[in-house]
């Protein structure tokens, strides 16, 4: 059978071709062969789909069981908004219908195409009451990043062979308002995900969930570097651009409470172990709290909180850092490192806003930093002040050595404010106090530096002992400068000797007086 529509006024035209249908000897049962047919062709839009179908057909002299077995389904389609080499769906299981039972099941259920193929048993009971799905699944092993070029969207990470191996088991259950997958079993590239999910309303919706993924190396997913610097780019000059203001209004409905834990995570050169995060929304409030992982030979406790109950949203986050070795994870994060020691870091802050300058300029909090038994790494301050009195070696290693490094502070509408920045180091005492604002990026900073101890041994003389140093930081925050006034600082130092000088020659001239006359005769002739 042929069919051809044509509609000329709006340039319509549609072609059905070779329907057919072949059916053998209808006899209850008794397997019955059944083939159908067509080819079709449309010009708005373009398509042409070419669908053929054969089983076996068995049904009972009641009509109460209807069996299909061997069921194959093929489509070949080709046209606007498919691939250039057209989609090929194929389709086999074997389905049973009983309606005394009121179970409809599709079994040894294999779909294939678009480079994907699932398997698995498929079954739907209480019909005509409350039904009830029942699927068990498996996604054999694919290319997620070809399936994806397929669909028109273009995928590079920075290791070529991420996503490339995907696969995964499921077994899901639907009736009503509910649903579950549990479990759920995924296989990407080499890390396993395996946990449960239930949606207990879809009205909200109401979630519920637990996932546990053994090891995932981030890093490899994310664009090459030359990339990423391209895509920050775009996305900054489209929030100058864009002003129109994200929808919440699924937040705000969202009814959430998940556990996550990962055995072993990198994520953006950093290493970490033991992560957990348990997450939980409600009525537009989202918080992550605790978030938790073993690093760099210490841990990291925090939390974050997102409030999207109105417009603006507002958010929360306190971090804490304890016990790390600060070296190897500034050298994994930025591939260099100018601290080393075993440090405490804390930082408890909240803002609000929707771009970046908002929320700079709305931040407050807290924070400090601990560091014990370090170094400051390409700088040694003692041999710099000994270069500015012509007394330092040419050999000493580039590192200021340190017993204590502290500080704390505030941050008030995007002004970082420390008065009490102290480092101890065998022959040093440096002391800092000023701002830095995050808004204007401007910072103004001034330490104090004091030697404490003879640097003899150290290439240097004793002289400069007790000389305060000042040096003034100001300018931009990306690009501060440092101004030195040694000269100063050895002025009022030799200032500060003579009047110690003065006040030993005072006493040393009381002393031969106090002999001489008596101390009665001293003290009269004091007035005391």
């Amino acid at each position: 059978v042929s069919l051809h529509f044509d509609d000329e006024q709006e340039g319509i035209s549609m072609k059905l071709d070779d329907l057919a249908v072949t059916v053998g000897e209808l006899l209850p049962d008794t397997p019955v062969p059944l083939r159908a047919g067509f080819k079709l062709k449309n010009t708005k839009p373009v398509m042409a789909l070419d669908f053929r179908m054969s089983t076996d057909l068995t049904y009972s002299n009641d009509f109460q069981r209807l069996d299909l077995a061997a069921l194959a389904v093929e489509l070949d389609a080709t046209g606007e908004g498919l691939p250039a080499q057209g989609v090929k769906l194929v389709l086999a299981a074997n389905v049973g219908l009983d309606k005394k039972q009121d179970v409809l099941a599709l079994s040894d259920l294999s779909v294939s195409g678009l480079n994907v193929d699932i398997t698995g048993d498929v079954s739907v009971t209480a019909l005509n009451s409350n039904p009830k799905l029942e699927a068990k699944l498996a996604l054999q092993q694919t290319n997620l990043k070809e399936l994806l070029k397929i669909a028109g969207v273009e995928v590079v990470t920075a290791d070529a062979r991420a996503l490339t191996q995907v696969s995964g088991n499921l077994f899901v259950v639907q009736q009503g308002d509910s649903l579950s997958a549990d479990p759920v079993a995924i296989k990407l590239d080499d890390s396993t995900l395996n946990g449960t999910l239930k949606v207990v309303s879809f009205e909200g919706p109401v979630v519920r969930a637990s996932f546990n993924l053994d090891a995932i190396d981030l890093d490899r997913y994310m664009p090459p570097k030359a990339e990423e610097t391209a895509v920050e780019g775009k996305q900054a000059e489209n929030a100058t651009t864009d002003s129109s203001k994200p929808d919440f209004s699924a937040l705000r409905k969202l009814n959430l409470d998940a556990d996550f834990s990962v055995g072993s995570l990198k994520s953006s050169g950093l290493h970490m172990q033991n992560v957990t995060l348990k997450v939980k929304s409600r009525k537009g409030v989202l918080t992550m709290d605790p978030i938790s992982a073993a690093l760099y030979e210490g841990k990291f406790q925090g939390s974050i909180k997102l409030d999207v109950r109105k417009d603006v949203p507002r958010f929360s986050a306190r971090k804490t850092l304890s016990g790390i070795q600060i070296e190897p994870l500034l050298k994994d994060l930025t591939g260099e490192a100018q601290l080393r020691g075993t440090g405490d870091i804390s930082v408890d802050v909240n803002s609000l806003g929707l771009d970046d300058m908002t929320v700079k300029r709305n931040l407050n909090g807290r924070f400090s930093i601990n560091f014990r038994d370090g170094a400051y790494i390409g700088f040694n301050l003692a041999q710099a002040i000994r270069q500015a009195t012509g007394q330092a070696k040419s050999n000493e290693p580039q590192e200021t050595d340190f017993a204590e490094l502290k500080g704390s502070g505030n941050i008030k509408q995007g002004v970082v404010i420390n008065n009490d920045l102290y480092l101890a180091s065998p022959v040093l005492r440096v002391t800092g106090k000023g701002k830095v604002d995050l808004v204007k990026e401007k910072v103004n900073y001034l330490l104090t530096i004091k030697v404490v101890s003879s640097l003899e041994g150290q290439g240097g003389k004793n002289d400069l002992k007790g000389i305060a140093i000042p040096v003034r930081i100001t300018g931009d925050l990306n690009n501060p400068s440092p101004m030195v006034d040694l000269e100063a600082a050895l002025k009022a130092n030799a200032e500060h000797k003579i009047e110690e000088k003065k006040q030993e020659l005072l006493d040393k001239a009381s002393k031969k007086i106090e002999k001489k006359l008596g101390t009665d005769a001293l003290k009269g002739l004091f007035g005391r």
